[in-house]
């Protein structure tokens, strides 16, 4: 039932993913359904994507302490357009794989 945040950089340029260490130059191709695979000491932890938003570099409040779907889920930011500091490109993942 909690939240895991992770952020890194994007860039608008594949040449520049090295240079800026831009490893979310690819979130934004994530859809809705698509596997998130997390590995954390040594277990591999799957969520499924279930919803993208793109806020203001301001807003946190998806960053609160309580989580109000009630399931543990996985946030990951980078900015939005890629490369710039516009916005916040923020894509959500649920624990597993959801059932249809």
């Amino acid at each position: 039932g909690q939240n895991i945040f992770l952020f890194a950089h994007s860039t608008d340029d594949r040449a520049n993913i090295e240079k800026y260490n831009a490893i979310f130059f690819d979130l934004r191709l994530l859809e809705h359904g698509d596997r998130i695979y997390v590995f954390y000491e040594g277990k591999q932890h799957l969520y499924s994507v279930y919803d993208k938003q793109i806020v203001e570099p301001e807003n946190t409040s998806y960053l609160g302490e309580n989580n109000p779907e009630g399931f543990e889920r996985l946030i990951l930011q980078t900015c939005w357009p890629p490369g710039t500091r516009l916005k916040r490109l923020l894509v959500f993942g649920r624990k597993g794989i959801p059932s249809n």
